[in-house]
């Protein structure tokens, strides 16, 4: 995983409040609320950015981010929640430590080994079940072409990774795919 993004602080605040307010990311943050809010145990979010998808947690949580500035932003918007500085390739936590991991708009960022790498990590961490929130595959008109002019290189290779057939070599079940909207959708894999 990249240490840092490539676009300044002031630029990924824009887009944070961007995301925090738009008709597709409000209907996603309801979506991830449903799936995380409740469920039992100790939730893993590799990719917390901000920490939007903290305070959509009732029970235990814990954030982490490479990002050192990521960290410290969530950390004030989240007090009483749990973030680390921490490579989502390498997690430095036990096999099976977790109850269940979630990815909310992290896996089309990645190169296909950091992809590879990270789903990997979170297969091998989780007990439960593995949520996984990104954008839908079949992108069209102007939103399709906006995100895929700003999220090259990464986003066309995305668009051709297999998610469900990557987690099933991962010994993960395919247990929902459910489109949000379109943009987003949600793949859920358990063990």
């Amino acid at each position: 995983m990249p240490k840092f993004s490539p676009f300044p602080t002031w630029l990924r605040l824009i887009n944070a409040k961007v995301y925090e307010s738009s008709h597709e990311t409000v209907s996603l943050r309801r979506a991830v609320e449903r799936e995380i809010g409740d469920t039992p145990g100790l939730l893993y979010e590799i990719g917390c950015g901000f920490g939007f998808n903290a305070g959509l947690r009732r029970g235990d949580y814990l954030g982490i981010d490479p990002d050192p500035r990521a960290i410290e932003a969530a950390r004030r918007r989240n007090p009483g929640k749990r973030f680390e500085i921490e490579d989502g390739a390498s997690l430095n936590i036990a096999d099976g430590e977790v109850e269940d991991v979630l990815l909310c708009l992290v896996i089309h960022e990645l190169t296909p080994a950091a992809r590879k790498a990270v789903l990997a990590e979170a297969a091998r961490v989780a007990q439960g079940r593995i949520y996984v929130f990104d954008y839908v595959r079949n992108l069209r008109g102007w939103s399709g072409w906006w995100i895929r002019f700003n999220e090259r290189p990464h986003f066309d290779e995305y668009l051709q990774f297999d998610l469900p057939e990557n987690m099933r070599s991962l010994g993960l079940t395919h247990e929902k795919h459910e489109a949000i909207n379109r943009l987003f959708q949600l793949d859920v894999f358990g063990k």
